[in-house]
């Protein structure tokens, strides 16, 4: 792996199949922390030693701790690694943020950082997807001093991409759930199944509710604001790994790219499969890059992986 400065992408061919079957995954219990606007819920996977890194790591919408099992499992006792359920999703409640905005949501996951005792700590701040932008907020609000790295997965950034254009129509779902009567009644159940039939989320795993709530985050997302946290975060001077997939249906490379031209320098990971869940098809080949990227940034760079 490249240093932290060298941002070159890399592509990576690999079986998904395999690369899922290489980790186990893992699912610690669901721990409830009490914030100022109500409960929310997380997990926190001790690392080995008191000088490993610590990674705050934000799930999509809709998503949940659930969606870094996969991550979990690669990293072991390598570092320290704290989900969030985010406002609306999951165990978490969404009145616990003051409005669906990722502004709002980001509040929230720094309220729990505080209440968690990371104010002593650098984080590293991983965002999936829609929690990418919410990480972007977040690294600003902790503040250069509280933040040692960025990990960008699958990242909704600084333009719509292609399941959310055209946005007018986006922003118009958005509104629509907010309407009475109609929005529960029609609208709920009709985003519900936009995001399990036609984008591919597990029925199983995602609520009406949820469906509901990310279609109101992505009919708010503020890319004039995302665009200036990632000019900010280039100024902390950490390093800032992302990845994206060729054959993803909701984002394409082009969106991740940029952001990656926008971020620190650090690697650039394409994949050939995987898709929108590199987080879990590719959990060990993310988490071998972003440990080599923190030791690197440390001075205590790893040899090249060569099957990378």
């Amino acid at each position: 792996m490249q240093r932290a400065g060298a941002a070159v992408a890399k592509r990576l061919a690999s079986s998904v199949s395999s690369a899922a079957a290489r980790v186990t995954p893992v699912d610690p219990p669901v721990q409830r922390l009490a914030l100022s606007r109500g409960d929310i819920g997380y997990t926190d996977e001790p690392g080995s030693s008191a000088g490993c890194p610590v990674i705050v790591a934000l799930h999509g919408g809709p998503g949940s701790v659930h969606d870094f099992r996969y991550i979990g499992g690669a990293l072991g006792s390598r570092a320290r690694l704290v989900r969030l359920d985010l406002p609306g999703h999951g165990s978490s409640a969404e009145h616990v943020a003051e409005s669906p905005s990722t502004k709002h949501a980001a509040e929230a996951a720094k309220e729990a950082c505080d209440l968690l005792g990371l104010g002593d700590s650098k984080v590293v701040v991983m965002g999936h997807s829609l929690g990418a932008q919410i990480a972007l907020e977040l690294a600003v609000q902790l503040g250069p001093a509280r933040v040692a790295g960025m990990c960008m997965l699958a990242p909704v950034s600084l333009r719509p991409h292609q399941a959310l254009r055209p946005y007018w129509l986006v922003q118009a779902l958005s509104s629509a759930l907010t309407l009475p009567l109609v929005g529960d009644a029609l609208f709920k159940p009709l985003i519900w199944l936009l995001y399990t039939q036609l984008l591919g989320f597990d029925p199983k795993r995602t609520s009406a509710a949820e469906s509901a709530f990310t279609m109101r985050q992505v009919g708010l997302l503020d890319f004039e604001r995302a665009a200036s946290n990632a000019r900010a975060i280039k100024a902390y001077g950490v390093p800032a790994m992302v990845c994206w997939a060729t054959d993803d249906p909701i984002l394409e490379p082009a969106i991740a790219k940029e952001l990656g031209a926008a971020l620190p320098a650090g690697p650039r990971l394409e994949f050939s499969s995987g898709g929108h869940f590199m987080n879990k098809h590719h959990a060990a080949e993310v988490v071998d890059a972003l440990l080599d990227m923190l030791g690197a940034a440390a001075g205590s760079a790893a040899p090249a992986r060569s099957r990378l």
